[in-house]
């Protein structure tokens, strides 16, 4: 450690600009890492719900025939011709068109798919 007064002061000031860097530096680390498993988890929600949504026909809980179902995506999931795999074999006729849109977990309608 420097004798004279200013070289002390200098000496604790760019000791302290340190430290502050590397604390700085530590939180930001710890940060990013909380982002990117935020990301992560967000992502996998994602990617589960868009799963969920192309197996729906084959679930146990679809009250409708499976093949009278076409996906779309967006901004609906399905619409589904209730009653047209019995009309093309000349078995009976669509009873109606049904606009689906599966959710899983806590997703909610988008404002486009309320209206």
């Amino acid at each position: 450690m420097p004798a004279n007064p200013v070289g002390r002061e200098l000496f604790i000031l760019l000791a302290g600009v340190l430290l502050g860097a590397v604390i700085c530096y530590a939180k930001l680390r710890l940060s990013m890492r909380e982002v990117k498993k935020e990301a992560l988890g967000k992502s996998r929600a994602v990617l589960k719900g868009k799963i969920s949504e192309q197996m729906a026909p084959v679930l146990p809980e679809f009250k409708y025939n499976p093949a009278d179902a076409r996906f779309l995506g967006s901004p609906i999931d399905y619409i589904i011709f209730d009653g047209y795999s019995e009309a093309k074999d000349g078995r009976g006729k669509i009873r109606r068109i049904v606009l689906m849109d599966v959710k899983t977990g806590n997703a909610k309608l988008s404002p486009i798919e309320r209206k």
